[in-house]
């Protein structure tokens, strides 16, 4: 399913965050920043995704893939804000989960 623009993965740690933008099954842009899990942390991240997806040459991201501590927060303030945020164990072909092996990579982004 062509959402349109592109896909940004955040990758949720402890202390940090990494956005991952990805056109066309390509890596496009990657960013980090410093996490700060207060009340507004949905509408830091919301910013973070739409630059990041800018740096990939799209005006807002197409789907949001969340992974890592405080997803399903995240998840459902990204969609309250009207992004189209999903965990990334979803974000995969429609009614399939991802495969944990095809995930790890975004582990090791943090490690």
């Amino acid at each position: 399913m062509d959402v349109g623009g592109a896909t940004v993965a955040v990758i949720l740690g402890d202390a940090a965050f990494s956005l991952a933008a990805f056109e066309g099954g390509s890596l496009v842009a990657f960013r980090s920043r410093r996490r700060d899990c207060a009340p507004d942390e949905p509408e830091r991240l919301r910013d973070e995704a739409i630059r990041t997806a800018a740096l990939a040459g799209t005006d807002a991201p197409g789907r949001i893939a969340v992974l890592g501590p405080g997803t399903p927060d995240v998840v459902r303030g990204l969609r309250e804000l009207g992004l189209p945020a999903e965990p990334a164990w979803r974000a995969g072909a429609p009614g399939l989960p991802l495969e944990a092996a095809e995930l790890a990579w975004l582990g090791a982004a943090l490690g």
